[in-house]
């Protein structure tokens, strides 16, 4: 992993910047999400509760010095690298549902979601899973 070889350079900036860049976007994301009225994902952002589990980790990241345990280290970069999936996953199902709105006849169907909305709750779950490893080290 590329933040693995600069942590020692850069220290908890980079990780605080590229968290902060990536939770940027997928508030962004989430925002457009709920401006789609054919699926409930005002209901699902909720359940997720993405949002404010990325707030308490960019406070965590950015009050955690340099000096902290390399356990503490590579299960930030873990992650990072998780929030990285779900920004993708929710850039994806905006795209979809941009590209489904030029679609012949798209008012009378659905885009296909469901995959990627599966992908984004699975990843939500692996995001759950590393913040509760990191808040126990």
């Amino acid at each position: 992993m590329i933040e693995t070889l600069l942590l020692p350079l850069f220290g908890k900036e980079l990780f605080s910047k590229v968290f902060s860049d990536t939770s940027d976007n997928i508030y962004n994301g989430l925002s457009e999400l709920r401006k789609y009225n054919h699926y409930n994902f005002d209901n699902l952002i909720e359940q997720l509760d993405l949002e404010t589990k990325i707030k308490i980790i960019d406070a965590y990241i950015k009050k955690t010095d340099e000096d902290s345990s390399e356990p503490i280290k590579i299960s930030i970069e873990s992650i990072i690298t998780i929030i990285k999936k779900m920004n993708q996953e929710i850039k994806d199902i905006n795209t979809e549902i941009e590209d489904h709105k030029h679609k012949w006849f798209h008012s009378f169907r659905t885009p296909h979601l469901k995959d990627k909305i599966n992908n984004l709750i699975n990843h939500s779950i692996i995001f759950d899973k590393r913040i509760d490893l990191l808040l126990k080290l």
